[in-house]
């Protein structure tokens, strides 16, 4: 399999599980895995927000959604993906790559200030920033072009020298 490949399933999956468990928590109006809904907030995001399926369900269709075009740049889709415009995938790859770097850098920046004895704390330590920090990095091969890809010519036109 190559890299391209390994690279686009892992971003897609973890973006297509993350959608899932949006979707759990707006179906079933269940805080799992936390206790309740205010410990899921804290340990999620460190401040409270509120698990509604208003809030829920669009950030589903985004994670799906990206999921899906992350998946078709990678070239996973086949015939489905190749009847895409290829600017879509590329761009959701753009804003996927883009949004998991920035989270990076916030999640180093609440290693400062965060609260250390807090479960917030040791999950961004343990598993939010380093798993942002690889999908920022399979986004970046996502984003180079590659070698085969074709350059579209137009016919009597050649460049300029």
């Amino acid at each position: 399999m190559r890299v391209r490949s390994i690279a686009g399933a892992a971003v897609a999956s973890v973006l297509a599980a993350d959608g899932g468990l949006h979707t759990f928590w707006a179906v079933s109006g269940s805080p799992w895995p936390a206790h309740d809904h205010r410990t899921l907030s804290a340990g999620l995001l460190d401040m409270q927000v509120p698990f509604t399926p208003a809030v829920l369900v669009p950030l589903a269709v985004l994670l799906f959604g990206g999921a899906a075009l992350v998946a078709a740049r990678a070239g996973l889709l086949g015939a489905v993906g190749r009847r895409l415009p290829r600017w879509l995938p590329y761009l959701a790859t753009l804003a996927v790559t883009g949004g998991t770097a920035v989270r990076v850098a916030a999640g180093f920046g609440w290693l400062v200030t965060a609260d250390p004895a807090s479960t917030f704390f040791r999950l961004n330590l343990a598993v939010y920033t380093p798993l942002c920090l690889l999908l920022a990095a399979a986004g970046l091969v996502l984003l180079r072009r590659e070698h085969r890809d074709p350059v579209p010519a137009t016919p009597g036109w050649a460049p300029s020298r």
